[in-house]
């Protein structure tokens, strides 16, 4: 009797489990985890898939943080529930992005019987250099040290 209740559980289980929407093809700008992005507000764009037939995307839940660890508290920025269809080029409403900076983000949606998927899994991108003070480099030339550049002739 415990071994065909315990089947039962398991089997109810796994039928919620595969019954949960899920999300594939996490992008950044059509970029997956891009380095030196240079947008000041990118734009997010996922695929929902599911075992069941007939499911649609009916809203939306984005978290972008600073930090892989604290993207539970969506530090930069959280959508909130957006009731919308919408999961290609999202775009980001968070504050101002820093240049070389790494972010994280991830996504969850809400399918046509309110079923909501769990979180995606952590995806990130690298923001480029977006000002001209940004960029700090020095000449490089075969031959010539600092000294023999910087001596008065």
């Amino acid at each position: 009797m415990r071994l065909l209740a315990a089947f039962c559980m398991l089997c109810c289980f796994i039928s919620i489990s595969l019954a949960q929407p899920t999300l594939k093809n996490l992008k950044i700008e059509n970029l997956v985890n891009p380095v030196g992005l240079d947008v000041t507000q990118p734009r997010f764009s996922w695929q929902l898939e599911s075992s069941k037939r007939n499911v649609i995307q009916a809203a939306y839940e984005i978290r972008v943080s600073d930090n892989a660890t604290s993207i539970v508290k969506g530090t930069i920025w959280n959508s909130g529930k957006i009731n919308s269809d919408q999961s290609v080029f999202v775009n980001y409403g968070g504050s101002v992005l820093q240049s070389a900076k790494q972010y994280f983000w991830q996504v969850r949606v809400w399918d046509n019987s309110g079923k909501p998927s769990a979180w995606s899994t952590t995806q990130s991108w690298q923001m480029g250099l977006l000002l001209p003070a940004d960029w700090k480099a020095q000449w490089i030339q075969a031959g010539f040290t600092e000294d023999t550049v910087n001596r008065p002739s």
